[in-house]
């Protein structure tokens, strides 16, 4: 596992995590994590991904971990885009992508600019609605504060225990010193309109495509994910954790998770 540092298209610096593929190189896989957490969270995906041959790049975008900016603010969704297309070209070739929450919907409009070298991406709970009821106020709120208060923090309105049903992992993700709970007006505002701009992007979708959710995941919403998944253009599949909440990935089942996804990633090498 090796620690990289490089910068986004406006000077951030970002951090990123490379695990190398154990025995043949089969492929390399982008790792982009959610809201609120970082990458390291993930490494027990990416070991697994390394040991079945996948070199894995793990970034944290800005305002997480250990990349530099306000935790949790952007000043435009570009920001996000450019951060994943810088590390995209640190991966040397083609690549798949593994995306996590917020990390689906980044992922997802970065697509919509036909980026070369993608194989196939893995959406783990996707952002394409939001499911839980966000006060009338705070909405409200987040559209002024966005235009006059833009990186004001607020609270991100998730609760832990809806993250996973190991406790140890939700236990651990509250003591996390990296992982954090708000988000700012301008975050707000610019995740709804990417939701909106995606689910309505009117050219194909042309990628293999797998989704990964758990049943009881009370944080995305499943009509919206469904009628997603219905258009999308090419080979797809879709799998549902039926004891699963919003991190099928951290699950008590994720070796059933990852046998799933790594077979996913075998199927699409060529």
């Amino acid at each position: 596992m090796e620690k990289l540092s490089f910068d986004s298209a406006d000077g951030t610096a970002l951090v990123a995590w490379r695990w190398d593929a154990l025995g043949t190189v089969k492929g390399r896989v982008i790792l982009v994590h959610g809201v609120g957490e970082h990458i390291r969270r993930y490494d027990y995906v990416a070991g697994r991904l390394a040991a079945a041959g996948y070199t894995v790049l793990g970034i944290n975008l800005r305002g997480h971990g250990e990349s530099a900016g306000k935790r949790g603010h952007i000043a435009s969704w570009q920001n996000f885009q450019d951060d994943l297309t810088a590390a995209a070209r640190m991966t040397g070739g083609d690549f798949f992508i593994l995306a996590h929450s917020l990390g689906t919907l980044v992922t997802l409009d970065w697509l919509t600019q036909n980026p070369p070298g993608v194989k196939a991406v893995c959406l783990s709970a996707p952002v394409l609605g939001i499911a839980f009821p966000v006060p009338w106020w705070k909405k409200t709120a987040a559209n002024i504060f966005s235009r006059f208060l833009p990186s004001l923090s607020m609270d991100n309105e998730l609760e832990d225990a809806e993250i996973c049903s190991d406790n140890e992992v939700v236990t651990d993700y509250k003591e996390d010193p990296q992982c954090f709970h708000t988000v700012t007006p301008r975050l707000y505002t610019e995740l709804l309109a990417t939701i909106d701009s995606v689910r309505h992007h009117s050219e194909p979708w042309p990628w293999p495509l797998q989704i990964q959710v758990g049943q009881l995941d009370g944080l995305s919403s499943f009509g919206d994910i469904d009628d997603f998944y219905a258009n999308w253009d090419g080979p797809k599949e879709y799998q549902v954790w039926a004891e699963g909440r919003h991190e099928v990935l951290n699950e008590p089942f994720k070796q059933k998770v990852l046998d799933s996804i790594i077979d996913f990633f075998n199927k699409h090498q060529n």
